[in-house]
């Protein structure tokens, strides 16, 4: 069929977009910069890289000028974003809220364990990758259980709203498989309804995760090794009653065989994310603490780990989803 001669040579997610727009799924979509780098072992915690070509802004000044052109809070040092809070002429601030002075709005996240803010930039580093729009994170002060501040779904997008109109039922079986796969790449096990939106800006919609909630970051390191190599089939979200579970039981036999194709696809993009880069982006000024950078190691280990277990399970989670019946 037509689906199948699309070209996706340049594109893992090609075919999924046309059977799309022929189905008339309404999500499209997001064609973000992916991360990169090449992958490697878990390394000991090392010193945070040098070279001003990406280090953050330190000065609150600048940080206010980079703001005020519409940049990303993530691009300020976590020392100065606070200082740029603090002054309440540059930054709407209350407790629960920030917003910038180009209307972009991110809410504030007060950890409930050590390293959450590390999970939360991971997993939407990871979903970025694999072509999903993600929120922006941004550390604020320092420590291991520090806050942190995560982009509204709305100002991901420009002129972007919430559509709460749609539903889970309605979204793209590309995106849903693309999330799918960074849930398993970073732990969360349990995705909820409730922990995904759509954002629509000029007539386009994409769906996007507002929260990440990683099964893993309560647990000290024996105990995230432990769950790390836990068979993927475990996970509740892909059982006959979980989110993905539910979603992939009502897709046309066509959809089911372009998300089979495109499961490979996707993981070896996924094999593609630079690890390193992640840990060297955060390390470059983003004041880091030992402890901080010590867990990072933890993280890419998680990801070495689930990349393995992925591609040996593929066959087990299509079929679980029901996307190997021909």
């Amino acid at each position: 069929n037509a689906a199948m001669k699309k070209d996706d040579s340049d594109d893992p997610l090609a075919r999924l977009n046309f059977v799309s727009e022929e189905t008339g799924d309404g999500i499209q979509v997001a064609e973000r910069a992916a991360s990169t780098s090449t992958r490697k072992p878990p390394a000991p915690a090392k010193k945070a890289p040098e070279g001003p070509e990406t280090s953050k802004i330190t000065s609150v000044d600048a940080a206010l000028a980079h703001l005020s052109e519409g940049g990303n809070l993530s691009d300020i040092a976590p020392s100065t974003l606070q200082k740029a809070i603090q002054e309440r002429n540059a930054l709407e601030a209350t407790n629960r809220l920030v917003t910038t002075p180009q209307k972009q709005q991110y809410l504030v996240r007060d950890a409930k364990y050590n390293n959450e803010h590390l999970h939360a930039t991971f997993a939407a580093d990871v979903q970025r990758h694999l072509g999903l729009t993600a929120p922006d994170v941004a550390f604020v002060g320092e420590g291991d259980r520090r806050r942190y501040l995560v982009q509204d779904a709305a100002s991901t997008v420009q002129g972007g709203s919430i559509d709460r109109k749609k539903s889970i039922a309605q979204a793209s079986p590309r995106e849903m498989t693309a999330m799918l796969i960074a849930d398993v790449l970073t732990g969360i096990d349990n995705r909820l309804p409730t922990s995904v939106a759509t954002v629509t800006a000029d007539d386009k919609s994409r769906l996007m995760a507002i929260d990440n909630p990683s099964a893993l970051i309560p647990l000290d390191e024996r105990e995230i090794a432990e769950a790390t190599k836990r068979r993927i089939a475990e996970m509740r979200s892909i059982q006959k009653q979980g989110i993905y579970g539910k979603y992939f039981a009502t897709l046309q036999q066509e959809q089911r065989q372009i998300v089979q194709q495109q499961f490979t696809k996707l993981i070896e993009r996924a094999e593609a994310f630079k690890i390193n880069q992640f840990r060297e982006s955060l390390m470059r000024n983003g004041e880091l603490s030992d402890a901080e950078i010590a867990h990072l190691d933890i993280i890419e280990s998680i990801y070495e780990t689930r990349i393995r277990l992925l591609r040996g399970s593929l066959e087990n989670i299509l079929n679980l989803i029901g996307a190997d019946e021909q």
